[in-house]
């Protein structure tokens, strides 16, 4: 009954733009023969880094993706404004992003093509390409390497940090969803269908699996106390000791998670329910929910300043952002895009 919900929930929010989309083809790229055909091309691609790297570094900011409108959102980060819109190109459809101004850069990860692009971060307009293959979700860095994880491949590409040239290629688990770093032992935690794998970011190998009975979405990690957070398809989020993984808790009474951000220093978690169409706030050391801010929208991207004094929570289908401050737990502002 429950996936029957979740079903008609984004069949219902997304049913608008298929014919903006199109049908949406996963393809599998051979990573050896990306290799070969990048290492031919590494003098080309150094030369063209060397030309386009340093170009639009602009003013600190906040980037929020939009999966359908094919944009970039930008505040300001210091006065939480609008500043612009970055129009990239038809067939780039950002999700998860990596911005970097003091290079002047956005690396987006691309379901449909398989590919990752860099882009300027003050045109939207794109300097390279890397062919990846796969369905490409999610980015993180570590050190000077990029990893990526991609749905359809089941697996975890690396790329270097210079030239984005591909090193290592990372079999996991079916269906890795979500992605997260722990910089202490500078392990990369990955969530999948049934199981959560920790990646070594040295030695690029898989340091270990973890099997559950359970169908993950999302998962962040709290480096503080040392646990992750893991939505499940159930609509439950469990909290897990990183050392011996056993379950220190589970917690109902969600519609769907589709996001979840830690704030360490005042000891909250914040989540985005899909379906309720809330941001739902509590206190990580005793797991009692501190408030439910109804916002009536579904929040897509949800975002915590540097200074963790406001929650930035943006929706494509009513085309605003909201900011929220965190010590009141209240509506702030509202920004109409």
């Amino acid at each position: 009954m429950i996936f029957e919900r979740k079903f008609s929930f984004f069949q219902r929010k997304f049913s608008s733009h298929n014919n903006n989309i199109g049908t949406i083809i996963f393809r599998k790229v051979s990573f050896n023969l990306i290799l070969l055909r990048v290492q031919r091309k590494i003098f080309i691609l150094s030369c063209l880094v060397k030309i386009l790297g340093h170009q639009g570094v602009g003013s600190l900011g906040i980037y929020l993706s939009d999966f359908f409108k094919n944009v970039l959102i930008k505040l300001n980060e210091n006065t939480l404004e609008y500043e612009k819109t970055l129009y990239l190109d038809k067939n780039i459809f950002p999700n998860s992003i990596f911005p970097d101004e003091v290079n002047g850069f956005i690396l987006i990860p691309n379901k449909p093509d398989g590919l990752l692009y860099k882009v300027d971060n003050l045109t939207g307009k794109v300097v390279q390409t890397v062919e990846i293959g796969g369905a490409p979700n999610n980015i993180i860095k570590s050190g000077k390497h990029f990893f990526i994880s991609s749905l359809d491949s089941n697996s975890v590409y690396v790329l270097e940090e210079e030239y984005l040239i591909p090193s290592h290629l990372i079999t996991i688990g079916e269906k890795p969803s979500a992605i997260d770093y722990f910089d202490k032992n500078k392990e990369l935690y990955v969530a999948c269908e049934h199981s959560v794998y920790v990646i070594d970011t040295c030695s690029k190998e898989v340091k270990r699996k973890v099997e559950f009975d359970a169908i993950f979405w999302e998962l962040k990690i709290n480096k503080k106390k040392e646990e992750m957070y893991l939505s499940t398809f159930d609509s439950k989020i469990r909290v897990i000791d990183m050392n011996n993984f056993e379950i220190k808790k589970e917690i109902e009474g969600f519609g769907f998670v589709n996001e979840i951000l830690v704030d360490e220093d005042k000891n909250i978690v914040y989540i985005s329910d899909l379906i309720e169409e809330k941001i739902v706030i509590f206190n990580y050391e005793k797991f009692d929910v501190l408030k439910k801010i109804s916002l009536g929208f579904s929040p897509e991207k949800i975002f915590i300043t540097k200074n963790g004094l406001h929650l930035i929570v943006k929706n494509s289908y009513e085309n605003c952002i909201k900011i929220i401050n965190t010590d009141e737990f209240c509506l702030e502002k509202e920004i109409h895009l």
